[in-house]
């Protein structure tokens, strides 16, 4: 039980130094851009220059992938659901808000917050 709540307190700290530091770059460079901008600035055009492709095409890709494969997992605990439903389910959760985004900001903004206020009413539930 100790060594849980040292690993959440190590994690918390952790992110705490990371956001302080990024914090401290955008008041260095108060441009838009967020780390293309800090990659730019450190290391020249071309480093920014790939991460900002690498990021469009590898970074955020997946990292959706697997927050949608996260989500349709813990869809799975309350439906019985397949390995391939899973997946299925996944590829439809991010055409969906893909689709609400691109329809409109609004409706991405309220799916974002719904699923916001449902993942803080989960953690005081867990608490």
């Amino acid at each position: 039980m100790e060594a849980v709540a040292l690993l959440w307190i190590v994690g918390a700290a952790l992110t705490l130094f990371g956001a302080l530091t990024v914090a401290e770059l955008a008041v260095m460079f108060p441009r838009p851009g967020g780390i293309y901008v800090y990659i730019y600035e450190a290391f020249g055009p071309l480093p920014a220059f790939l991460f900002g492709w690498t990021r469009l095409w590898v970074i955020h890709p997946a990292l959706l992938g697997g927050i949608a494969l996260i989500f349709a997992s813990y869809a799975a605990a309350f439906l019985p659901m397949t390995d391939l439903q899973v997946r299925v389910l996944a590829v439809v959760t991010i055409l969906v808000v893909g689709a609400a985004n691109y329809r409109s900001m609004a409706l991405g903004a309220a799916i974002q917050n719904l699923s916001t206020l449902a993942k803080v009413v989960a953690l005081i539930g867990l608490a």
